[in-house]
């Protein structure tokens, strides 16, 4: 519907208005967006008691629940300390430059690979995936 609304208005015009600045802005938001709706789906379930009115205990299905929610923190945590680690093994003196550049570059992937691998290797604990 936008796209159809610019045509009928002949809206092209307005392109030379839009800055390399206004496209950082956008992004910026966009991305704030994203970490701040990840964020609260994860620090909800810590802030929120489970406890029972009847029993005055939590349940088995809310620990498990609480004990998702942190495992997530840390995976998420994890790959961010494996991704910096990855993307600084540039600048180390370990193994060949070509293989150095490598990993550097396919950092996100390694990290987010790795961390999967021990998600699904923990078969005990519940994440949301």
């Amino acid at each position: 519907t936008i796209l159809a609304i610019c045509a009928i208005f002949d809206l092209c015009f307005l392109i030379k208005f839009i800055t390399r600045f206004t496209d950082e802005i956008f992004a910026a938001l966009i991305s704030t967006i994203f970490v701040y709706e990840a964020l609260k789906g994860l620090l909800y379930p810590l802030s929120h008691s489970y406890d029972n009115p009847i029993t005055g205990a939590d349940t088995l299905q809310d620990a498990e629940h609480d004990s998702g929610s942190v495992l997530s923190i840390l995976l998420g945590l994890g790959t961010f300390v494996c991704l910096l680690l990855l993307r600084n093994f540039r600048k180390s003196k370990f193994l060949m430059p070509q293989i150095r550049t490598l990993l550097a570059d396919f950092s996100p992937i390694i990290a987010i690979g790795i961390m999967t691998a021990i998600d699904y290797s923990m078969r005990d604990s519940v994440t949301a995936k």
